[in-house]
């Protein structure tokens, strides 16, 4: 199947689709039906651009990061479900709700949020 142009619903405009004849465009198909089946699929592949796809992942790749979610867990995958709704929002949102507590939160020896002074002598948040 060539590539074709879509509509893209996060960016409103017409833009490449995905190809699932690309390595990128493949992957990214099958990522959208591990995580919300052949219906989410089909809807991504008809709806979404390459373009907001990458988008999507590298926001999810900071979410992933940042609560330090293991991709394979349960956890994870309720997280990636509630952030496929930033495919359609024009802007990505974090993650809605409580956050699974896995991992440990790392602050490095003597660096505490709430000690950090700022050069102009307020507390950073």
């Amino acid at each position: 199947m060539a590539q074709c142009t879509i509509k893209c619903v996060k960016l409103q405009r017409e833009l490449p689709g995905i190809d699932p004849d690309t390595p990128q465009g493949k992957a990214a198909l099958i990522m959208a039906k591990a995580v919300g089946g052949e219906d989410l699929k089909k809807r991504i592949q008809e709806q979404v651009s390459m373009e907001a796809w990458k988008m999507w992942t590298g926001h999810l790749t900071m979410v992933i990061n940042e609560y330090r979610l293991d991709p394979a867990s349960s956890e994870a995958d309720d997280v990636i479900r509630q952030q496929q709704q930033g495919l359609r929002d024009r802007e990505p949102e974090g993650p809605r709700g409580p956050l699974p507590a896995v991992g440990r939160h790392f602050e490095p020896e003597g660096l505490h949020r709430h000690a950090v002074v700022g050069h102009v002598g307020r507390q950073l948040a």
